[in-house]
C-alpha cells in the first residue's frame, strides 16, 4: 500500500492521538503482516464468500480488543461479558476519544455485511449481499475515500482493502497509546502531573 497517498490521521483536538506514524520497526511490521495473513488464510483455501464476511469481520473485532485492551487496563474481564457485542465496542472506542473518528466509523460496514450473510444463509456471495443492501455496499466505498484511497470495481477487494486500513490503523495507533500508559503509570510522572492539581482542605471547606 502507498501510505503516502492515504489519510489516516484525524483533526488535532478531536481526540487525542491524531498522527499515524508507520510501524517504525521491520520486526514489528512483520508481525503485524504474518498476523494479518492469518486471517485471510481460510478463505484463501475455500474461496467462501461467506466465510470472507464472517472472517474479515471477527479479524476487525479481535483488532479492536487488543486495541482496547491497551487503554483499558483488565479489559479482558470487560469482554467476557457477553452483552459486551461487537457494535458496543466501536460505541466504546468512539466514546473514549482516543484515535480519529473516521477509523472506527469506517467498521460499519464491514460489521453489517459480516450480518447480511450471518442472518441470511441463502446468501452465498457479495454479489447477492449487494443486491439486498445495496446501501451498505455504497457505504463501504464512502468509508474508502474517506482516507483518500482508491476504489476498486470489486466488492470483495473492497472489503478487504477496508479491513487492511482498519487493523492497520488501529495497531499503529495501539502502539501509541502503550507508551502513553506505560508515561501515565510511571510513578514518577503520575506524581508530576498529579502535583500540577490545586490542592485544597476538604475538612475547611465543609466546616
Amino acid at each position: 500500500m502507498d501510505y503516502a497517498k492515504c489519510n489516516f490521521e484525524g483533526e488535532k483536538g478531536s481526540s487525542l492521538l491524531t498522527e499515524f506514524f508507520e510501524p517504525s520497526e521491520m520486526k514489528e511490521l512483520q508481525e503485524f503482516l504474518t498476523r494479518l495473513s492469518k486471517y485471510f488464510e481460510k478463505y484463501k483455501k475455500t474461496s467462501d464468500e461467506r466465510a470472507l464476511a464472517i472472517i474479515g469481520a471477527s479479524s476487525v473485532e479481535n483488532e479492536l480488543d487488543k486495541f482496547l485492551s491497551c487503554w483499558i487496563k483488565d479489559f479482558k474481564n470487560l469482554n467476557n461479558n457477553k452483552e459486551l457485542t461487537f457494535s458496543l465496542k466501536v460505541e466504546l472506542a468512539i466514546s473514549l476519544k482516543l484515535i480519529p473518528k473516521k477509523i472506527l466509523n469506517a467498521i460499519e460496514p464491514i460489521r453489517k455485511i459480516r450480518n447480511i450473510f450471518a442472518h441470511n444463509f441463502e446468501i452465498d456471495t457479495f454479489e447477492q449481499a449487494k443486491l439486498k443492501e445495496p446501501k451498505t455496499f455504497q457505504m463501504l466505498a464512502n468509508k474508502i475515500k474517506l482516507f483518500n484511497c482508491p476504489v476498486e470495481g470489486d466488492d470483495i477487494k473492497n472489503f478487504q482493502y477496508l479491513i487492511f486500513m482498519i487493523i492497520l490503523c488501529l495497531h499503529v495507533y495501539a502502539q501509541q497509546l502503550v507508551k502513553i500508559q506505560d508515561n501515565i503509570w510511571d510513578s514518577e510522572n503520575l506524581n508530576e502531573i498529579v502535583g500540577k492539581v490545586p490542592k485544597f482542605d476538604i475538612i475547611r471547606i465543609l466546616m
